[in-house]
């Protein structure tokens, strides 16, 4: 089955149908999965900043929760951080709880990942040293509304005046817990995906935006008032971690490196790919590699048609990303999600970063230029080609345009003070304007549906919310998603056999 935007719209609403049938029916587990399918179809494909149907369902699924006693005061120096996520040096976790260990604040450590999970030993090692935290694993065995029960429950406990939401787009059933928090707690959205749908819109006091862009969709798309909108701009967290090295073609070479997921380089054009091809068509001395997650498909004709195999590498996920910026020459921004933590490594390394991006609104200036302001965005394929040229041929003028984005972004110090300073007086600390209209350019879904068609990610996803129900509403896709799993497997069965063969060949 290949997706289209006609599907999607109707996957969503036959979504929204079931979660309503599976309400009305008292299947309010059932209903959770649903919802959650629907939030996260949404989400990949762009459909809309925010969704009523849904959020007045998980208000009232929020109404089926056990209520606890009513507390009439609530502990002023005590919070909850809600975390999806707990992933080292990935989204806002570390800076914000390094800003409520600055402050000395009582913390709440809610996560959704398993206990000894290895993508969060640092945050839970930050945590363990902090004298005042406690930490909640969700047990992995509760769905549902057992879950949004567990949530509520632990935060209720807690008595807690603040709760900070860090969570996926489609986390349904803490969304579920926060709309049955009483109004006493003030309720702070961090919000990460600024660009796309998210859930609890409703359900939140404050949202934390990170740039102009954000804080202008939050306001004009998801009906969140202006006065209630804060700005945030975060910095990137910097650990010490021994260099894995790169491949041996970097020797002597300008290396340019990139990376995030790999939809973010979608678009009808392969825009990103032709750039990248008239810089390695046109400077021998350079070498690009990429680091990110998602399916390799995207690339692979890209290398083998232009014989980029020496010339463009993907590296995969790095977790010693600081140093493998350290040790590159120049950042290359994607496009067209561009923006974010990356281009915050490049910036805090002294790194120059190369940007196209044709609209005003969305630029790398707005995000990252918080302390001083320097040039960094390109407008035009032609302008973005010439800084390509002075940065790839003038060492002088790379080193010292890395230096200059270096001074413009803020630092862990000022992160925490303006943090503070906010949340105490839950009053904007920094003056932004709301971007012009006329300059916001939304995201193609045509380019996402071609993505996910391609490497079948939705599906997979879609069938891991919906489980055996996906069976009988989206069979065709539960087939794609069953066929794109089968053929992974093959691939790795297919790489240990040739390991085994090579490695019996030498011993013979």
């Amino acid at each position: 089955m290949k997706l289209s935007k006609k599907k999607i719209i109707n996957l969503c609403i036959k979504f929204r149908q079931k979660s309503a049938k599976a309400f009305l029916g008292h299947n309010y587990d059932l209903c959770l999965k649903y919802l959650q399918a629907v939030a996260y179809t949404n989400y990949t494909f762009y459909q809309g900043y925010k969704d009523d149907e849904i959020e007045n369902i998980l208000n009232k699924l929020s109404l089926k929760l056990k209520q606890q006693p009513f507390k009439m005061f609530v502990k002023e120096n005590r919070c909850v951080f809600y975390d999806s996520f707990s992933l080292n040096n990935k989204g806002l976790t570390q800076q914000y709880l390094r800003a409520i260990f600055n402050a000395g604040w009582e913390l709440l450590y809610v996560t959704e990942t398993p206990k000894n999970y290895k993508y969060s030993r640092d945050i839970i090692t930050e945590l363990l040293q902090y004298p005042f935290s406690t930490i909640v694993y969700i047990p992995h065995n509760l769905s549902g509304l057992k879950r949004s029960q567990y949530i509520y429950d632990k935060i209720m406990d807690f008595n807690p005046s603040k709760l900070f939401m860090h969570i996926t787009p489609w986390s349904v059933e803490a969304t579920t817990a926060f709309y049955k928090i009483p109004k006493s707690v003030i309720k702070y959205q961090i919000n990460l995906t600024d660009h796309t749908f998210w859930i609890g819109s409703k359900c939140l006091d404050y949202s934390l935006e990170f740039r102009n862009y954000g804080a202008t969709i939050s306001k004009k798309f998801r009906g969140i008032s202006q006065n209630n909108i804060f700005i945030l701009p975060y910095y990137p967290i910097v650990n010490n971690s021994t260099f894995r090295g790169f491949p041996s073609q970097c020797k002597d070479k300008v290396v340019i490196f990139s990376g995030g997921s790999y939809y973010k380089i979608v678009d009808g054009n392969n825009t990103y790919l032709e750039l990248v091809k008239k810089i390695l068509d046109t400077y021998k001395e350079t070498i690009v590699l990429f680091a990110g997650d998602g399916k390799q498909n995207l690339f692979k004709h890209f290398i083998s048609e232009n014989k980029y195999e020496e010339r463009f590498c993907l590296l995969g996920y790095r977790s010693d990303i600081d140093e493998v910026f350290r040790n590159c020459d120049i950042y290359l921004d994607t496009y067209p999600v561009g923006g974010g933590l990356m281009c915050q490594y490049a910036a805090k390394n002294s790194k120059p970063i190369l940007c196209f991006e044709p609209t005003q609104a969305n630029t790398l200036e707005n995000f990252l230029c918080q302390v001083d302001y320097e040039n960094i965005t390109t407008h035009t394929i032609e302008d973005f080609l010439e800084e390509a040229k002075c940065l790839i041929t003038d060492k002088e003028y790379r080193v010292k345009k890395g230096r200059a984005i270096n001074k413009c972004v803020i630092d862990n110090v000022q992160f925490e003070s303006l943090f503070i300073r906010t949340i105490l007086s839950n009053k904007n600390q920094i003056k932004y304007s709301l971007v012009d209209d006329t300059k916001m350019q939304g995201f193609n879904i045509y380019d996402k549906i071609d993505y996910e068609n391609n490497t079948k990610e939705y599906f997979v996803n879609i069938v891991k919310i919906l489980r055996i129900n996906a069976f009988f509403d989206i069979p065709i896709i539960s087939f794609n998603a069953i066929f794109a799993v089968f053929k992974k497997y093959l691939i790795l069965i297919k790489k240990k056999i040739m390991l085994f063969v090579c490695k019996d060949s030498i011993l013979k």
